[in-house]
């Protein structure tokens, strides 16, 4: 794992359409939460998505074990209703203590993903909700994956089988479609960084934000990551 690389990909995070469509769409599946639940953003990277939760009524708790993440998402906290840790997912505490846990990004960072699949039920009370994404297409693995630190990229049968001793699978859709070639060339075949300078500004920029817009509302087949809505399964019900 490269650690300079990593937080380049925290500071773009902030900018990118790409997480800013995966953000809307995980609000847009939490809509039916009541004003002011508790939501857990574990691995919150630099916070973008905390400002969006408390914009969106939640009260935020973020944990972030990158320091440099960590020191932005600090720094950015928008209010009383947003604190942030200096720790991940196996420093948190407690049971059925969250609303909602949101995971971006984080579970293929994880060795053993079906423990901590386990301790995010744990965290989440009977009637409350988890979304998650992760990167998809195990053929795209490449030098991306690498210099983060990604154990696996997930099929959809991967990540359904990771999930259903805790959780009961209630939306699940591929997000990224337009990105597949473009991560097939730049991370599997050329082995370089993406070309993100391409998408900061005119033409290609306004064009990538209403793609990733649009597929925000509109599901497609295939996609770089895979985004999930998931309840806590009953204890004792096995799948």
């Amino acid at each position: 794992m490269s650690v300079e690389y990593t937080a380049t990909d925290h500071e773009i995070r902030e900018s990118d359409a790409y997480a800013q469509a995966k953000y809307t769409i995980t609000l847009r599946w939490l809509r039916d939460r009541p004003r002011g639940a508790l939501l857990y953003n574990i691995g919150c990277g630099a916070g973008l998505f905390n400002r969006m939760a408390v914009q969106a009524g939640y009260r935020v708790e973020a944990f972030e074990p990158d320091p440099a993440a960590y020191e932005l998402a600090r720094q950015d906290c928008p209010d009383r209703d947003c604190v942030v840790h200096p720790f991940g997912l196996d420093g948190v505490e407690g049971d059925a203590v969250a609303d909602v846990v949101v995971m971006h990004d984080v579970l293929e960072h994880i060795d053993d993903d079906r423990a901590a699949v386990e301790r995010l039920r744990r965290l989440i009370v009977p009637d409350g909700r988890l979304v998650l994404s992760v990167p998809a297409m195990p053929s795209l693995f490449g030098y991306h994956d690498e210099q983060l630190g990604h154990y696996r990229r997930y099929t959809r049968h991967a990540l359904e089988a990771a999930l259903a001793p805790a959780f009961v699978i209630e939306r699940l859709r591929y997000f990224g479609f337009t990105l597949v070639p473009i991560t097939a060339y730049y991370s599997r075949i050329r082995r370089r960084p993406y070309p993100t300078g391409s998408t900061e500004s005119g033409v290609l920029s306004r064009a990538f934000r209403g793609l990733c817009a649009l597929e925000a509302r509109v599901p497609a087949p295939l996609g770089t990551s895979l985004v999930c809505l998931a309840r806590p399964r009953p204890p004792g019900r096995v799948p």
